[in-house]
């Protein structure tokens, strides 16, 4: 069985992701669906992302934290290098979908791995960012959905792009 690697993120217009340990963008709907999509898989994390959730699992899915030298306690399991959070991740339940989310040192490490790209594409900028997503090659992927959304005035766009070589 394959298990599909998936990169799941909040993003701007020049690719924002984080500011200050913390999301820039707080999209409605966005979080329920993060749930909806993740639930029941597991989790790939590196170990800001997981100070950023307050050092606690997110419920109901299997949560893989890279950290180097930190330690952690709690319902996490711990991966020291790509292959181990990838070996942890194939043994977890849900394992048909790994979800990689986040921060921008993980998302880099893992998108040669990717082969979906689930995007929040936020219609905005924000000049004071100070984490960014990866830049990713419009040669290697490819859109096969966007659902565009303008809730009080916010624009932005749920996308999916899939790897090519999955053609």
């Amino acid at each position: 069985m394959k298990n599909e690697i998936i990169i799941i993120a909040a993003i701007g217009k020049n690719n924002e992701l984080g500011k200050n340990n913390d999301l820039i963008w707080k999209v409605p709907g966005d979080l329920k669906r993060f749930k909806e999509l993740t639930q029941g898989h597991p989790i790939i994390m590196g170990y800001k992302t997981f100070e950023s959730l307050g050092l606690r699992a997110l419920p109901e899915r299997t949560n893989i934290v890279m950290a180097l030298t930190e330690t952690v306690d709690g319902e996490v399991e711990v991966a020291r290098s790509l292959n181990d959070a990838i070996a942890i991740a194939k043994k977890s339940q849900g394992n048909d979908k790994i979800f990689i989310i986040g921060g921008g040192m993980i998302y880099n490490l893992f998108l040669p791995l990717a082969d979906t790209l689930n995007l929040t594409i936020v219609d905005a900028t924000d000049d004071e960012a100070d984490v960014f997503f990866p830049d990713f090659d419009d040669d290697e992927f490819r859109e096969i959905s966007r659902e565009k959304k303008d809730v009080d005035g916010l624009k932005f766009a749920f996308v999916i792009n899939q790897k090519k070589s999955k053609y």
